[in-house]
């Protein structure tokens, strides 16, 4: 459900900065998205949602997607970081055993960083709290309603990487 708001939240950004070219009545749907948006998820929930994809998390996912050690400097390239962020988020998932940082063999001045088999569990975990409430938003509103919505999710994807690599970097 992140990745719904974020696209409608692009959506409305886009909206606003192309405002010239847009039709009013565009302008006027993506208002009324938005102010609905703001219905459907009140701030706790979109704060709960938010926490599973965040900070932590964010670093957890990059670990095992990148499934070697890696060095701080690259989390904070790479994710987008600032390196007091990467480093104080680090510091949580030391504490809780779902990193380990260890000295490079090539290099003693670098410090590598490893997912546990804590931090995995810890990430099933999220996953399948995640997977649980999409399957509850499936069997509320139905199969073919979320797969139509899927389907507009995807255009809007499409939409948004059509506009970006047409080079309007403004929103």
């Amino acid at each position: 459900m992140l990745i719904l708001l974020t696209y409608l939240s692009l959506l409305i950004i886009i909206s606003h900065s192309v405002n010239k070219i847009m039709k009013e009545e565009n302008l006027n749907i993506a208002n009324q998205i938005f102010e609905e948006m703001k219905v459907i998820w009140p701030l706790d929930l979109s704060q709960r949602i938010n926490r599973l994809f965040s900070g932590t998390n964010y670093i957890l996912c990059y670990l095992i997607e990148q499934n070697k050690e890696v060095i701080s400097k690259d989390i904070s390239s790479d994710l987008n970081m600032s390196t007091p962020r990467v480093s104080a988020a680090l510091n949580a998932l030391e504490k809780k055993n779902y990193i380990i940082r260890k000295s490079s063999k090539d290099d003693a001045r670098k410090t590598l960083i490893v997912i546990t088999e804590d931090g995995k569990k810890h990430l099933e975990e999220v996953h399948q709290r995640m997977i649980n409430f999409l399957a509850y938003l499936i069997e509320d509103i139905g199969l073919e309603e979320i797969t139509h919505f899927q389907s507009i999710l995807l255009r809007m994807r499409n939409a948004l990487i059509n506009y970006h690599q047409k080079g309007d970097e403004k929103c």
